[in-house]
């Protein structure tokens, strides 16, 4: 939010203000220190003791904490430091284990204890009752109650006691307690969700509180934390003069610059010059705003009634209208998609900003002292646009503001703003299923490309203060070759999110700082025929309420400020989950994108708003484009990969079989990774491909030609002379990456903190020399522990089913059985020990009952030995190859009258499915070399290379 900062500061010189100050800290610090806590020291006494008794007993009413709720009960047992409590919450009884740190005795009372005297008189176990100055108050086993002098006491029992409150003083904060009997107050059943009430009872920490809420009323025990008096006013204190003389118990109402004015016990209200008070309570009450001028930052209030504002509902914001603004706090109105208001909440000004990166409310200086209150709209390089308090727009020089402004702006990134919602019409047109077609030995023919455009070594590194998140490097050729690389706040950052687009030249070392987003927004493509950049947006709302919505923006290449354009939602990416992808867009041609989201690709007209063709069918969410634009290629169900003229959607050739899909980087060959194969086509050549095995190859990733060798495959290089898998690209999770003809192009975040997180974006020839040089060495039976003629010892099974499918999978493979073997193959079939799991009802549609829920009265409790069954290939101690079925099912879907216990036992029969399909590969890799002769990992330091020694094959390796 842009100047939050100025307004994080003046929060923070302002003390946060009397409520935030006294009730936040004063009541939560304080009361927690001398709370039920501080009793529940009482019985845990001498360290020393060599007998302890429990501190609970079955038969004991105590409290539980359950869902942050204490709740009455009653103990059943106490094993192993678990204690089994039957409890009420809600009105429903249930029993469960809780830990000692979740259970207490009411009324402050302490739990069981060994407690005696100095002298060696007395020695009982007893709970802790209640105390006076000199004197403590215990219960012993038989119910009767025993006062002893504290002196008499052992020296830690005494220490214990003496820390305690006194009995009836447990609530006194600044020599008073904070909340009466009969007290209006408001208290926040919820985060920022403050409601009035009437104080019913006060506890020890706490105070039973009967407020309205949506329309009925409801009453609760409340913390006194959570518990304040309106309008800014505080609780009851001690309130004395400069001499100590005199004293009075009242609350804070209000203050002017010199006088405050308190509340007595007796209704009446007193107003007292602030000098007359004692020194520290004069410095307190200085720190309180003076009244009607809490909301001021620098002589301005940054929120205004009416306004239209985003604020922070935990890991979102959402659109509210202000309706009040308070000291440091303002009042927002909620409202649904439908206009249906949702209620009013508070909110810290820090968390409450104007939407599209717009500033708050403040003064604006000019170079000759004039000033005007207004709000920041927008700026570009050499002016601001304000609005000012009249309604009205004005465009301003940067130059012509004070230099403190001008220097502040140097400073603030201007967030673009998003583009208004446009409606594109569909053309009705839509290629189904694909019938006869030629395979890709009649590829159009296509020209190869003339320029591909070159890339040169280089590394940038720069600041990425609001992000934690890389998610697109978009490789824009010309002139001056540039990385469009797109930052954004994860699901789970916490700090101010903020996502941006950044300029790279990695070659140049160059770095230049692009557009900022709104932080729900991330760039997916960028086209220099068009320049334009192509962003996705997934506002808030509810799961199945909201679409993904795409949007576009003129940007030059290199450019900071970019010009909204449009905007449009995806209709068929209703949000399903929590974690929903976003969809897959490319822009194309010189004003359309394509786009595929959940089983359909659409070709959008920009410039006539119109959808030109859908197809439908889609298996896969990858979008593989030629180079030149003209063709991609979808993986669609039951007819392969199929290649489709871009602008006309017209499919022209498919080949059978899902596979995935690259071109290499002049548009002269396609390859197709199946799952058995690596094929390599000469478009427009009618002859038949090439075909590599597979091999190693583990992943699906497209496959992508490096040069007239090497093949990058989802971090792997392929080796097209050695026919498979021969080195590996290791890349930390956080790590985004791109291959860019026989580049790659990598990012990384660095850093935990806001304050020296950071991006590095390197690019880099692949397979590198001395990666190269150390792969050469090695060849592919280097690399086999187990392939066809070689021996294998197989272990006989008590079983014949089982000995039978395995020598039946030997002998397809070509192994020669030998007793004398090293590598040895065996498998089992049999029940496992016996678990025990708890299901219990679930929201959700496709799994009625869970596992390892919360347990509640719908809980069945099931305890099953499942059937298991595992086949493995072993040299010694290692693992060459191992498959196992057999679990517990993690969610059930019961038939009416049936138990989960009929239903886990139908589902853990004997089988021997996993032996009748067995499939084993004839070639089997030593573990270590899986992924190639050896690795190279991204460091922030650059690559760093290992080769796999010849005697790793006698290890697990990684």
């Amino acid at each position: 939010m842009f100047f939050q900062r100025n307004i994080d500061a003046a929060l923070t010189e302002m003390k946060v203000g009397f409520r935030l100050f006294l009730l936040g800290v004063c009541w939560a610090v304080l009361c927690g220190m001398c709370s039920r806590q501080g009793f529940a020291e009482v019985p845990n006494p001498n360290s020393a003791n060599t007998q302890i008794p429990d501190p609970v007993r079955p038969g004991d009413h105590v409290e539980v904490r359950y869902l942050s709720k204490w709740c009455s009960g009653t103990v059943v047992s106490m094993i192993e430091g678990k204690v089994s409590v039957q409890y009420s919450f809600n009105g429903r009884e249930s029993t469960r284990d809780f830990a000692l740190a979740d259970i207490r005795f009411p009324n402050g009372e302490g739990q069981w204890a060994l407690w005696k005297t100095s002298d060696g008189k007395l020695r009982v176990e007893a709970r802790y009752i209640a105390r006076d100055e000199t004197s403590v108050m215990i219960r012993k086993e038989d119910g009767s109650e025993l006062t002893l002098p504290i002196d008499s006491l052992t020296l830690d029992l005494r220490q214990k006691v003496k820390r305690t409150p006194i009995t009836g003083e447990e609530n006194k904060i600044d020599g008073a307690d904070p909340v009466r009997l009969g007290d209006e107050v408001e208290v926040s059943p919820y985060s920022n969700e403050w409601f009035d009430g009437v104080v019913t009872q006060v506890r020890i920490g706490e105070a039973q509180v009967r407020y309205q809420r949506l329309g009925q009323d409801t009453e609760d025990a409340f913390p006194f934390a959570k518990i304040r008096f309106p309008n800014g006013e505080g609780p009851w204190r001690k309130w004395s003069d400069t001499s100590g003389q005199f004293t009075v118990i009242a609350r804070y109402l209000s203050r002017t610059e010199t006088q405050v004015t308190l509340r007595k016990q007796d209704g009446t209200n007193a107003t007292v010059p602030i000098d007359r008070l004692s020194l520290e309570l004069k410095r307190w009450t200085r720190s309180i705003p003076i009244t009607g001028k809490e909301t001021l930052i620098d002589g301005v209030s940054p929120v205004r009634v009416g306004d239209t504002v985003e604020v922070s509902d935990g890991s979102r914001w959402v659109e509210g209208l202000v309706s009040q603004s308070g000291m440091g706090i303002a009042f927002v109105e909620r409202f649904d998609d439908n206009g249906v208001s949702q209620g009013k909440r508070e909110f810290p000004l820090t968390k409450v900003r104007y939407p599209n990166g717009e500033g708050s409310w403040r003064k604006w200086t000019g170079r000759g002292g004039s000033t005007v209150v207004a709000r920041m709209l927008s700026r570009d390089e050499t002016h601001v646009v304000l609005l000012k308090e009249d309604g009205q727009n004005v465009r301003v020089p940067i130059d012509q503001l004070d230099r403190g402004l001008q220097q502040e702006l140097e400073h603030v990134v201007p967030q673009v703003k998003r583009p208004k919602l446009t409606t594109f019409v569909a053309s009705g047109r839509s290629v189904g299923l694909i019938g006869t077609l030629p395979d890709f030995r009649s590829f159009p023919s296509v020209q190869p490309l003339s320029m591909v455009p070159s890339w040169s070594d280089g590394s940038v590194s720069f600041p990425i203060p609001n992000a934690d998140t890389i998610s697109t490097i978009v490789p824009i050729a010309g002139k001056q070759n540039w990385l469009l690389l797109g930052t954004h706040p994860s699901s789970n950052y916490r700090g101010e999110p903020q996502s941006q687009v950044h300029w790279i030249g990695p070659e140049r070392q160059e770095y230049k700082p692009g557009p900022r987003l709104d932080e729900k927004e991330q760039l997916v493509d960028y086209s220099v025929e068009q320049n334009r950049m192509l962003t996705a947006f997934f506002p808030d709302g509810l799961i199945g309420s909201e679409h993904w919505q795409l949007s576009t923006y003129q940007l030059g290449a290199g450019d900071q400020f970019a010009e909204p354009e449009m905007s449009w939602e995806i209709p068929s990416s209703r949000r399903i989950s929590y974690q929903s992808f976003s969809p897959m867009a490319r822009l194309v041609g010189s004003h359309y994108v394509l786009v595929i989201d959940s089983n359909t690709a659409q070709l959008y007209d920009l410039k006539q708003q119109r959808i030109l063709y859908s197809v439908s069918d889609v298996f896969s969410r990858k979008i593989e484009l030629h180079p030149s634009g003209d063709f991609f290629v979808l993986d669609i169900a039951n007819a392969g990969s199929v290649l489709i003229e871009t602008l006309t959607g017209k499919a022209v050739a498919k080949q059978l079989g899902s596979a995935a899909i690259g071109f290499s980087p002049d548009g002269s060959q396609i390859l197709r990774l199946t799952q058995d194969s690596l094929e390599k086509w000469d478009i427009g050549e009618a002859t038949e491909p090439v075909i590599f095995p597979r091999r190693n190859v583990s992943t699906q990733g497209s496959p992508q030609l490096l040069d007239d060798r090497y093949i990058w495959i989802d971090g792997l290089i392929y080796d097209t002379q050695k026919k498979a898998a021969m080195w590996n690209y290791d890349m930390p999770n956080n790590t985004t990456r791109r291959v860019i003809g026989n580049r790659l192009a990598a990012a990384m975040a660095l850093g935990s903190n806001d304050s020296d997180r950071q991006a590095i974006v390197g690019i880099a020839k692949v397979p590198h020399d001395n990666a190269i040089a150390l792969m050469e060495p090695y060849s592919v039976d280097d690399m086999l522990a187990l392939r066809p003629g070689k021996p294998i010892r197989l272990i006989q099974s008590i079983d014949e089913r089982i000995a039978n499918c395995i020598s039946a999978v030997v002998t397809k493979n070509g192994w020669v059985p030998n007793d004398g073997a090293g590598i040895v193959i065996s498998g089992s079939a049999g029940r496992g020990p016996t678990e025990t799991h708890v299901y219990d009802k679930s929201r959700f549609s496709f799994a009625p009952f869970m596992r390892n829920r919360i347990p509640s009265v719908n809980a069945q409790t099931v305890s099953v030995s499942p059937w298991k069954q595992s086949v493995e290939v072993r040299l010694g101690e290692l693992v060459l190859w191992s498959r196992s079925m057999g679990f517990v099912p993690s969610t059930l879907r019961l038939e009416d009258g049936e138990s989960a216990q009929q239903k886990v036992d139908e589902l853990t029969q004997p089988s021997y499915t996993l032996f009748e399909r067995l499939e084993i590969p004839a070639e089997v890799f030593y573990p270590v070399f899986r992924s190639g002769a050896g690795r190279t990992s991204l460091t922030p330091g650059g690559f760093v290379d290992q080769a796999y020694s010849q005697g790793a094959s006698a290890g697990n390796g990684r």
